[in-house]
């Protein structure tokens, strides 16, 4: 990097930015890191050449960044529809950190850039403070996640941007918890709503009172068109099954859409027709993997308990690949599987290890950034930065994270080398040709340091994904899948 201390000019940026109206030049420098404010320090300068991409749609990241000179453009979708261009003194990238999510646009520079990266961990430190950094911060997040989710909904094209910027302000970001009503059946349809992040239940009314669910709807999902569109009443229910971020858009400016193009009537009644279709199929054996929060899993490992013979293969194997220490138990939430065939429900077992989730709670509150993401989504614990504190083991809702001491030595190994593969595993890496492996096994006679860090399933990422327990079960009976209502789906 071209600078190694924090440069006058680069504290005039920060000053002049609201995001730190009040704060002193000792605070920001501190905020930063000290000299030589590169590799080591809490934040990290970073130059980027013209036209390179800071970071694309579609991918994850743990970073926030605040532009100190140069020019970007956030675009959007293949075509690059361009949404915004951003110059000295702006930030972008919170959103992801705030959701969770993959990154929604793609940041492009324009020419010769310098920014601040900030990692996640200081990030939300700054975020649990009130003062202007978190209203700012809370204020863009809402107008740009708003100004995100319209565009994808009606087409990036379709509307002009003052139209948009306008009607980001007239519609309103609400948040909900688990089980709360966002509407009731029977009340006047005065909105419709737009589903930004999570999952919600359609619970109808029946005949002989009780009450039954019809539909669930996620991301992308939306509902209460018809109804205010014809002034009417809610003809279902909505509850949240979780943490749920929802766009209300009054009545009137939905008219207003509809009037400004001309197929979104068309897209309503067809996007109904594949909802209740979806609805259709939802019931059973997905009604179970959304109802225990498992259809936030990315990666399932699943055992199919009519094959699986209980030789406790996948767990030695497991524990050969990590220093003696399993990541998997044979233990977490039962499923019953529909037959292919007779219909005969197949009993499935999703075990405890780590299903990368969309919105992995267990990366919430870090004190030092050692559980993240890395660019593909997957949750990683650097065990060489873990203080064994558990906060993230406690947040995992499925109980997927543990404690477990281990060597000194091997977290050092760790963080600088792939480990060699003990016993009957090492075959796994092994050329054509290569001889066997063998010989005796030096057991130390000295008590090794250990110290306790938490420990998951890390997809077996040092020896190419070559998942140790699924490649050990003789039977096939154990597969990891991206989404659980594919379970079985390759057989």
């Amino acid at each position: 990097m071209e600078e190694r201390e924090v440069t006058p000019d680069i504290l005039a940026v920060l000053q002049s930015m609201e995001l730190f109206k009040g704060r002193d030049r000792d605070e920001l420098t501190e905020w930063l890191g000290k000299a030589p404010f590169e590799s080591g320090a809490e934040c990290a300068l970073r130059s980027h050449p013209a036209n390179a991409f800071v970071y694309q749609e579609g991918g994850f990241g743990n970073s926030f960044f605040i532009l100190i000179r140069g020019s970007v453009v956030g675009t959007l979708g293949p075509e690059a529809f361009e949404l915004a261009r951003l110059g000295p003194g702006t930030f972008f990238g919170e959103v992801e950190l705030i959701s969770g999510r993959a990154r929604g646009v793609s940041v492009r520079t324009l020419e010769p850039c310098t920014a601040i990266e900030v990692p996640r961990r200081v990030f939300e430190l700054w975020m649990r403070k009130p003062g202007p950094f978190r209203n700012v911060i809370d204020q863009t997040y809402t107008e740009r996640g708003l100004a995100i989710h319209l565009r994808l909904f009606l087409g990036a094209a379709k509307i002009d941007t003052p139209r948009l910027i306008d009607l980001t302000r007239r519609v309103k970001l609400r948040i909900y918890s688990r089980d709360q009503a966002i509407v009731r059946e029977g009340e006047v349809a005065d909105s419709f709503y737009m589903l930004r992040e999570g999952y919600v239940r359609v619970v109808k009314k029946m005949s002989g009172g009780e009450q039954r669910t019809i539909a669930y709807l996620n991301d992308g999902g939306y509902f209460g068109e018809a109804a205010a569109l014809a002034a009417g009443h809610h003809t279902f229910s909505v509850f949240a099954m979780g943490k749920v971020e929802a766009i209300q858009v009054p009545r009137q400016d939905l008219i207003e859409l509809v009037n400004l193009d001309e197929s979104l009537a068309d897209r309503f009644q067809q996007r109904q027709s594949q909802q209740s279709d979806k609805a259709a199929t939802s019931q059973g054996f997905v009604n179970q993997i959304v109802e225990k929060g498992v259809v936030k899993a990315t990666s399932a490992l699943v055992i199919h308990l009519d094959s699986c013979t209980r030789c406790g293969n996948c767990v030695k194997a497991c524990a050969e690949l990590h220093d003696g220490v399993s990541r998997l138990t044979r233990r977490g939430m039962f499923f019953e599987l529909p037959g292919k065939i007779d219909l005969t429900p197949e009993p499935l077992l999703v075990t405890t290890s780590c299903m990368h989730c969309l919105d992995p709670e267990c990366m919430i509150g870090c004190p030092t950034g050692a559980i993240s993401r890395d660019v593909n989504g997957e949750v990683v614990i650097f065990q060489d930065s873990c203080i064994g504190c558990t906060n993230c083991a406690r947040r995992c809702p499925y109980g997927n994270i543990s404690m477990a001491d281990v060597p000194e030595k091997e977290i050092a190994r760790q963080a600088s080398q792939a480990p060699l593969i003990g016993g009957y595993l090492k075959f796994w890496r092994r050329d054509q040709g290569d001889p066997e492996v063998a010989g005796p096994v030096d057991h130390p006679t000295q008590k090794a340091v250990v110290r306790r860090v938490a420990v998951k399933c890390d997809l077996c990422h040092e020896y190419n994904y070559n998942h140790g327990c699924v490649h050990n079960c003789p039977y096939g009976a154990i597969e990891r899948v991206e989404k659980l209502s594919e379970a079985g789906a390759s057989e």
